[in-house]
């Protein structure tokens, strides 16, 4: 039976012929414990429709899938209902966002292997979350996707360059500075110093125009890194320094410490012990005894 014959027939039910619409769009299909998230209601019925047709199977890691000719016809001539295809967008920007962010902590790894298994998915809705001007949940997933970038090396030119594209044609200051922020946090974890400088110096002056003084000192911070990394440490450490006063004005624990740390490494002696000790400090007054075990592995419990 063709394509179309079975887009036709009466054995296929109306929420089946929605979730094959929605599939059209999806190239890595969709996990099966997403399913009933991504698509409601009635998702496992719709599936098993799918499936006694052989529209669609579910492969060896449990996901529902469909062939490449098939997804490419329904995507061509059958696209999704609205709200059906909204709320995927919806949901994988939020994975992005979440499990993007998680890379880089404990469990990291099972958080890479998430996004690594819907890098088409992210790539064509976080495109469409772009074109519908859904610019508060990309700016969420755009963070998700520059720390895995980061910290994994893979690598989604193509969605980034369209993020950047368009991010100044309806993005607000505030969406806009988060945005260029992970750009630039991108750019100089892969040495691209230049890159990082621009978008920092951008996502400043947004973060300055609505009144950030978090988003602000970061940007110093990062601005700092990108100095230190052209061994120039007094322009480095005044940049901290800065950014470590703003964070202290906002009593911001994790950023105090992480200021400090960068301050430490610039330092020596009693000056090096004081910024360990505030950093220590910062860290234990919000519980995060693994950023003070780095830490110690870096300067020693005593920082001599």
């Amino acid at each position: 039976m063709s394509v179309e014959l079975s887009l036709t027939s009466p054995l296929l039910h109306a929420g089946g012929r929605r979730l094959l619409s929605l599939l059209g769009q999806l190239p890595d299909g969709i996990a099966r414990l997403d399913l009933d998230a991504v698509f409601q209601p009635g998702g496992a019925r719709a599936a098993a429709n799918l499936r006694q047709l052989g529209l669609a199977f579910g492969d060896e890691t449990g996901r529902l899938r469909v062939l490449a000719p098939i997804r490419e016809y329904v995507a061509a001539g059958h696209p999704p209902a609205a709200e059906d295809l909204g709320r995927a967008v919806g949901h994988y920007c939020a994975l992005l966002a979440k499990e993007g962010d998680a890379v880089g902590t404990a469990g990291g790894a099972e958080a890479a292997e998430i996004v690594a298994a819907e890098t088409g998915n992210l790539t064509r809705l976080i495109g469409v979350a772009v074109e519908q001007g859904r610019w508060a949940e990309v700016a969420d997933a755009a963070w998700g996707l520059g720390e895995y970038m980061r910290f994994t090396g893979a690598d989604l030119p193509g969605l980034w360059d369209h993020i950047l594209r368009r991010v100044h044609d309806s993005a607000t200051p505030l969406q806009q500075a988060k945005i260029l922020f992970a750009a630039g946090a991108l750019a100089l974890d892969r040495s691209d110093h230049e890159g990082a400088r621009v978008r920092f110096e951008e996502a400043l002056a947004l973060y300055r125009r609505v009144g950030s003084v978090l988003g602000a000192a970061n940007c110093i911070q990062g601005l700092g890194d990108i100095v230190l990394g052209r061994s120039d440490h007094e322009g480095a450490g005044a940049r901290f320094e800065k950014a470590l006063a703003l964070f202290r004005q906002i009593a911001e624990p994790y950023s105090t410490g992480m200021a400090h740390r960068r301050l430490a490494r610039l330092a020596s002696g009693s000056e090096r012990r004081t910024h360990v000790a505030a950093a220590r400090e910062a860290w234990l007054s919000i519980d995060r005894p693994d950023l003070v075990a780095d830490l110690d592995e870096e300067f020693g419990p005593a920082a001599e």
